[in-house]
């Protein structure tokens, strides 16, 4: 018998599947492919949240108890191979090319790497109809920009039911901004692939938009001349880099993209800037302590001296009036007014 050649790979798989979750997503999809009978023609690519420390290998293992179809993570290069489940690294963006793998480490969006929305808007591009994308249990919006892009390239799109998602944000998330294929509990999914598989799709034209963003989540930077044909300059400053934001407006998706490569959906951007905002809180509730502690010992010591530089009443109202400076910080960040400086945000 004849070994496979790549050739035979890249024509094995004529469909791509994409699976994207967050939150309670790992148990979900367990419980997809325990119900899912694997199509030769089909690659299935799982793309979870993931955090840098996470075991790729766990996932796997995780995974392969649920179902008997192959589980491998994904490797820059890796050649698909249908009736098989690639899974995505931490800390790598994952690209689906015409039947291969690519991995890149670019910018984080949505504050994720590896970013469903990266990903889905790969396949779109790389399999336009033959693609299915799918959204599990997850929060806040990351893959509703991707399944729109797979919507937009002919392709088909499949969302978790939010009622019963463990979280129900990012199937809520799609279903507010399109109109889906189909809104199943997770066991019914596996027999609608089947059932779409069978449905004739039509190829839409290229959405220049889209073919444009995908290309550049294959380069590790970007430049403003990149961005510039996306969207328009907004106000608003990326929370990760400080670079300038562009409004990027899919359908009725908004998004922000600055030229290094971030993205954000408003709800992402929101949290974001939320996350920054409290640092920023928490570092100047740590310099007022700091500059108190100093005006306490300036006071020591200008109380034992003669010809004194600063009067103990000037030291003194100056440390009233940081103390109240303070006390507001200490509001705002919900502490109580006896706490020093710990917490969630120290």
């Amino acid at each position: 018998m004849m070994e496979k050649t790549e050739t035979d790979h890249v024509k094995t798989v004529t469909n791509i599947v994409m699976i994207g979750a967050s939150a309670g997503g790992l148990n979900t999809f367990c419980e997809l492919v325990a119900n899912l009978e694997a199509d030769r023609s089909t690659a299935y690519i799982f793309v979870p949240h993931l955090s840098s420390e996470q075991s790729g290998e766990y996932l796997v293992h995780r995974i392969s108890r649920c179902t008997s179809i192959p589980c491998s993570l994904a490797e820059d290069g890796k050649l698909l191979a249908g009736g098989e489940i690639i899974i995505a690294i931490p800390d790598y963006h994952v690209l689906v090319k015409p039947g291969l793998i690519s991995l890149s480490h670019g910018a984080t969006e949505n504050g994720w790497r590896p970013a469903i929305d990266v990903a889905f808007r790969s396949a779109a591009v790389g399999y336009r109809e033959k693609t299915t994308g799918i959204i599990l249990s997850g929060l806040l919006r990351d893959g509703t920009s991707g399944m729109a892009a797979i919507q937009a390239w002919g392709g088909a799109t499949i969302v978790q039911s939010p009622d019963e998602a463990e979280y129900r944000d990012m199937p809520q998330s799609v279903l507010d901004a399109l109109r889906v294929d189909r809104v199943l509990p997770v066991r019914e999914i596996g027999r609608a692939l089947a059932d779409l598989r069978q449905e004739p799709r039509e190829r839409l034209p290229i959405p220049e938009g889209v073919f444009q963003e995908a290309r550049l989540s294959e380069k590790n930077a970007t430049t403003v001349e990149d961005v510039k044909k996306l969207g328009m300059q907004s106000d608003l400053t990326c929370p990760d880099c400080g670079g300038i934001l562009w409004e990027i407006r899919d359908g009725g998706i908004e998004r922000y993209r600055c030229y290094t490569g971030h993205s954000f959906t408003m709800p992402d951007l929101d949290e974001h800037q939320n996350g920054k905002l409290e640092l920023a809180l928490w570092s100047s509730l740590r310099m007022m302590e700091e500059k108190k502690n100093l005006l306490m010992k300036m006071k020591a010591q200008e109380s034992r001296r003669k010809g004194q530089v600063f009067s103990t009443g000037t030291l003194d109202m100056r440390l009233g009036e940081l103390e109240q400076h303070m006390a507001q910080l200490r509001t705002v960040l919900k502490l109580n007014p006896e706490d020093g400086h710990s917490g969630t945000g120290g």
